[in-house]
């Protein structure tokens, strides 16, 4: 039964989406909670055309679905149309894909009361880039079991993100 947009219990049902390919092994799990309905979404897709990366994303819903759904259907696109991704500076043209899917929605009404945090990860032959806002999170596990950050949080109790604001 939903009372105001939680539940009584959490659903705690997982959807994996595991994969791989010659160089990693990914996975990505949801679990919608105590919210009514799921409010998040992400992306796995592998081998982009022309540029050997691969890219992955988590979009963190905030009173709704729609944004996080949007960022998932528009994300890669918005991304290699990029003129910084065509010339491959990837760590460019992944601030300014948030930027421009950041100015699309400002324009629609879907977005009026919902948003989502943001956290993806363009993993080249050589290179990670990874870009964020708000606090969803990235870390690369590596043979032998240690893990590196490759996001921080953007939260107010970080002095740079406080400073922003």
């Amino acid at each position: 039964e939903d009372m105001g947009g939680f539940l009584d219990a959490p659903i705690k049902d997982k959807n994996p989406d595991p994969g791989s390919n010659e160089n990693f092994y990914w996975g990505a799990c949801a679990m919608q909670g105590w919210r009514s309905g799921m409010e998040d979404s992400h992306i796995a897709v592998v081998e982009i055309e022309g540029s050997y990366g691969n890219l992955f994303g988590v979009f963190d819903g905030h009173g709704g679905k729609e944004v996080a759904e949007y960022a998932r259907e528009n994300f890669k696109k918005e991304f290699i149309k990029n003129e910084k991704f065509k010339q491959g500076d990837y760590k460019l043209a992944l601030e300014e894909t948030f930027m421009k899917i950041d100015d699309i929605l400002k324009n629609e009404t879907m977005a009026l009361d919902t948003g989502c945090t943001a956290c993806v990860v363009f993993i080249t032959k050589d290179k990670y880039y990874c870009a964020n806002s708000g606090d969803s999170r990235a870390i690369v596990c590596q043979t032998g079991n240690r893990a590196f950050p490759l996001s921080e949080d953007h939260k107010p109790n970080n002095m740079i993100e406080l400073t922003r604001i």
